[in-house]
């Protein structure tokens, strides 16, 4: 057989079906690559995030993803057709499932984009209208975000020559600090620097700088971004690739404090976590509805002792004579079941609302052993009291056999992750409950 025929035919059978999507493909001027500033025929955008903040969580919650996308909302893939209109999108959480999977889209082309990133959304507060005010080159240069007819944030954006955002400057018509409102105006700023860019000049990564009203209110993380243009070969799937390019900072070392956990034993905790007054302990406590109030004891209660990150840690025990011991369980009463984490859910919500605390993503339990000991591990993310940065919780429970339980739980703010989980995680490791 002659290779080099049967090259040339390949090659111009393959020339002939590309000269045939070639033809398929016709770029509309004002289609939604446009309103991306994206150049090129693209059929397919792929973004992760190299963040601890759920931020497709944050978008999702705050946006409704059918009529509106950002090209900065976390770990987002859209699929476009051959004339440059989103058809199908599908966003991923911080562990990389999908939260959500669109394939009817209808946005409207004079206020479907949002400039920037979504950090900031008060919990109870979801954003249904956008109005828009663009500059001669068709950019958004001021966008007012509405719940229903309340004005929520006014955005002021600046571009580079590129026509790719440089700076947002974000104002709070209603800021909610210290459980007061103020009708100040007070404001937020995030920066975007761009990395990397591919042969046509679209960028594929960026860094996001956000800086916010109280100087512990600031991330700075990474957006890494696939294109993949008309005719050419698929490529890997970018969002498995969210592990690795989330990899955790080196663990540092910490020194740790004994503390008493009454008769039951001890436990060690980070030293810079500075211990609460019975005074602060009793004003925390009188948030807590009745019953539980009456039959909490607080071993200890302690925050972050610097005004530059937030984060807790306590031990408390509660009495109730009903809860049975998770050591007299079988393994099968041990295994995971969805009512029961839906029940763990809902029951969490309605308690932390009546305090104004709602949850951004609740994570699944598990039954765990500390000390020898079967413990119930509760988390979530949070929105933050007075803070833009959601807080990750996560709470153990053990059942005594003397109708008290036990409760240790910690929280801090999701974006300082890497300084907290590996101290807050082996002091949970050193509890020492007594026989």
């Amino acid at each position: 057989m002659n290779h080099k025929i049967l090259f040339l035919a390949f090659a111009t059978i393959s020339a002939s079906f590309t000269g045939c999507n070639e033809e398929k493909f016709s770029r509309e001027a004002g289609c939604d690559l446009d309103m991306m500033q994206l150049n090129g025929n693209v059929v397919k955008v792929e973004t992760i995030t190299q963040s601890s903040i759920p931020v497709t969580e944050l978008f999702a919650n705050a946006f409704d993803p059918s009529h509106m996308y950002s090209m900065f909302a976390g770990n987002i893939t859209i699929e476009l057709d051959n004339h440059g209109n989103i058809k199908h999108e599908t966003g991923y959480g911080i562990d990389g499932e999908i939260i959500f999977d669109i394939r009817d889209i209808h946005l409207d082309k004079d206020s479907k984009t949002t400039p920037g990133v979504i950090i900031g959304p008060d919990a109870n507060e979801t954003i249904n209208k956008v109005k828009t005010i663009s500059s001669d080159t068709g950019n958004n240069v001021e966008t007012n975000y509405y719940d229903g007819e309340d004005l929520v944030w006014k955005l002021k954006a600046t571009y580079n020559d590129d026509g790719t955002i440089n700076t947002i400057i974000k104002e709070y018509v209603k800021y909610k600090t210290n459980n007061d409102f103020t009708n100040k105006v007070n404001s937020d700023t995030t920066s975007f620097y761009y990395l990397s860019y591919d042969s046509l000049a679209n960028w594929t990564e960026v860094e996001v700088e956000y800086k916010g009203i109280l100087p512990r209110h600031k991330h700075s993380f990474k957006i890494k971004r696939q294109i993949t243009y008309a005719y050419n070969e698929n490529k890997k799937e970018l969002i498995k690739q969210l592990s690795d390019y989330n990899k955790n900072e080196p663990a540092r070392t910490t020194n740790f404090e004994i503390k008493s956990l009454g008769k039951y034993g001890t436990i060690s905790i980070p030293y810079y976590m500075a211990l609460q007054t019975k005074e602060q302990i009793q004003e925390v406590n009188s948030l807590v509805n009745a019953p539980l109030k009456e039959q909490s004891n607080y071993y200890f209660m302690s925050v972050y002792d610097n005004n530059d990150a937030y984060a807790t840690f306590s031990a408390n025990s509660v009495y109730n004579n009903q809860a049975e011991s998770f050591d007299n369980m079988s393994a099968s009463e041990l295994e995971y079941d969805v009512e029961t984490d839906n029940y763990f859910e809902q029951v969490n919500r309605q308690v932390l609302a009546q305090n104004g605390i709602y949850i951004l993503k609740w994570l699944p339990y598990q039954f765990t052993t500390i000390s020898g000991h079967i413990a119930l591990k509760t988390h979530y993310y949070r929105y933050g009291k007075g803070s833009p940065i959601p807080v990750y919780y996560e709470s153990y429970t053990i059942p005594m056999n003397d109708g008290n339980t036990l409760v240790f739980s910690f929280s801090y703010q999701s974006n300082l992750q890497y300084r907290f989980e590996d101290d807050f995680n082996r002091a949970i490791k050193s509890i020492n409950i007594l026989p």
